[in-house]
């Protein structure tokens, strides 16, 4: 039975003179060719109005044609777009995603469990941005959870080694599951020379909470990028907290105060959010400084501005659309040639370039060109 009408395949299968074999290739898209037989398949199926019942056709071939994708909040801006991209990107594999939201560990359990319960074809997890991983999580996680990256995925995929299994962004989770992510010491060096080619010769860095490798990490390119391109810093320029105004404008004020260190100030400011980036602005215009002749900011986030303000912040932006695609890939790949060692995938990021930023480069290939005059 399908719908109402009760038609059935073996009526389309007869109406188009093929078999029903052939009739559920080219209704499910795996019969590829546009020929006469597809066409008079399609023909008969919309003539009598004919659907084909995906469920119990996943049920019987084992295939659900969908993946699982497991968050933790959508109010994440970085998931947020992942969750866009990789929608976009399973929609091009002629894929669905079923989404799974967990705010806290308990919640992640029965959700994993759920999706796995679905029979879906492989499973997503999308750890948090930057940015939204410290400062203030403690209200709905918990202090001893750190989201995606810190929940039980490894030992799903650990137990499940013929599962595909994807982690994105957070850090990388286990030998038995693919990683997809971001070139975190790339995004540093990416930063450093976007400011060093605008003229910048001395920086601050108002980092993350130093309690994950992550913000270690990206800390020590920092240092050595600093000393690699002559970047001239001072150990007090670098400071790290929560992700909040409040904080960008007391650690901005600290630094730059007349009153502080050798008496130099930095040129250019390497912020962890956006909110952090507005603090230092405002402090900064305190102090008679100006945004981006005296001092430029660039941020180093997941975060899209939303706001006027953030509006006017260069950021450094994930590669969205590359790593949904490679996810889908990892996961497609794996049920055609299975492999028992993971994909660890990183992609660099770009700038995005906006006002606490734009200045002339060294040269004048960036400068506007007088006009020529008419002989």
């Amino acid at each position: 039975m399908n719908g109402e009408n009760n038609v059935s395949i073996i009526e389309v299968a007869a109406l188009a003179d093929v078999s029903t074999a052939t009739v559920s290739r080219v209704l499910s898209g795996k019969r590829t060719k546009n020929d006469d037989i597809s066409r008079r398949v399609r023909k008969a199926a919309q003539s009598l109005n004919y659907e084909a019942n995906y469920a119990a056709s996943a049920l019987r071939s084992d295939v659900t044609k969908s993946y699982g994708l497991l968050i933790e909040t959508v109010q994440d801006t970085f998931t947020a777009q992942m969750v866009d991209a990789l929608e976009q990107a399973a929609n091009t594999a002629d894929r669905q995603l079923i989404l799974a939201i967990g705010m806290n560990r308990e919640t992640r359990e029965e959700r994993l469990a759920t999706l796995y319960s679905r029979r879906i074809d492989g499973l997503i997890a999308v750890a948090r941005g930057k940015g939204a991983r410290t400062g203030g999580d403690e209200s709905t996680n918990g202090p001893d959870d750190q989201g995606i990256q810190g929940h039980r995925i490894a030992d799903f995929a650990a137990s499940h080694p013929d599962f595909s299994v994807v982690q994105i962004s957070g850090n990388a989770p286990t030998l038995y599951a693919n990683w997809v992510g971001m070139d975190d010491s790339g995004t540093i060096q990416l930063a450093i020379d976007h400011l060093t080619a605008r003229n910048a010769t001395s920086i601050a860095f108002l980092g993350d909470f130093p309690n994950n490798m992550l913000t270690a990490n990206m800390f020590a390119t920092f240092q050595s990028t600093s000393e690699i391109t002559s970047m001239y810093t001072e150990p007090e320029w670098s400071t790290f907290g929560p992700h909040t105004v409040e904080r960008g404008y007391r650690d901005t004020l600290g630094i730059f105060s007349p009153q502080s260190g050798s008496g130099r100030r930095p040129q250019g400011l390497i912020c962890t959010s956006l909110h952090v980036a507005i603090g230092a602005r405002m402090a900064l215009g305190q102090l008679g400084l100006s945004v981006p002749e005296d001092v430029k900011i660039i941020c180093i986030t997941d975060n899209r501005p939303f706001t006027n303000e953030e509006l006017e912040f260069t950021t450094v932006s994930p590669a969205y659309e590359y790593m949904a695609e490679e996810t889908i890939r990892l996961l497609e790949s794996r049920k055609k040639s299975p492999h028992w060692l993971p994909a660890h995938t990183m992609f660099p990021p770009h700038i995005v370039q906006r006002a606490s930023t734009h200045a002339p480069r060294f040269g004048a290939s960036d400068m506007e060109q007088p006009a020529s005059r008419d002989q």
